[in-house]
């Protein structure tokens, strides 16, 4: 009996462990998708301004395959730029691309650098969107699908969600295992001298 006590004990442990940091997650990211949707990106918070792209460049993301993909590798070329702009007489820098992100991802290195080329070489004028209050955010593209930082948004609460239901399916387990400790019947040795 002590056994199973020790075990629903660290179960237990593990199962609000587990819950918290699901929580966490999921509070980060509805903390993002409530700024970005309900507060930060409203149309008429932002006005048009001009930017001038300070650095531009590409990083190629390689991810290699595990188990029986292992002898496979994925890449995924996503591209940054910080550029200045000015706001009510003061400048600012920022490196946030788009509504979603601080990059974009293209679909292969060309596309990349094609990107860098026609919209964001240093030195050139770029229109961008900036809030009103405070003037210290902005964007230059706007884009009506999730991309990249959303994405990670998304991901995140998805994995809250799946940690809720471990956590409720565990917990029933733990409620069964328990009713069946309760209702089980004392096993009796005799001892034969």
């Amino acid at each position: 009996m002590i056994q199973a006590h020790d075990n629903s004990s660290t179960l237990i442990k593990e199962i609000i462990a587990f819950s918290l940091l699901a929580l966490l997650f999921l509070a980060l990211a509805l903390q993002q998708i409530l700024f970005e949707f309900l507060i930060g990106f409203n149309e008429e918070q932002w006005y048009k301004g001009t930017a001038t792209i300070t650095q531009s460049y590409v990083v190629d993301k390689v991810k290699k395959g595990q188990g029986p993909l292992a002898n496979r590798t994925t890449h995924s070329y996503q591209v940054y730029a910080n550029y200045q702009y000015r706001s009510q007489g003061t400048t600012y820098e920022s490196n946030r691309i788009s509504n979603f992100g601080r990059y974009i991802i293209a679909k292969n290195r060309s596309e990349a650098y094609q990107a860098i080329q026609t919209f964001l070489k240093p030195g050139k004028s770029i229109k961008v969107n900036i809030s009103k209050k405070p003037p210290v955010r902005s964007y230059l593209f706007r884009e009506k699908l999730p991309n990249s930082d959303f994405r990670l948004e998304i991901g995140l609460f998805l994995i809250a969600v799946l940690a809720a239901f471990a956590v409720i399916k565990t917990t029933k387990q733990l409620k069964q295992l328990k009713r069946k400790e309760k209702h089980a019947k004392p096993v009796h040795k005799q001892i034969s001298i």
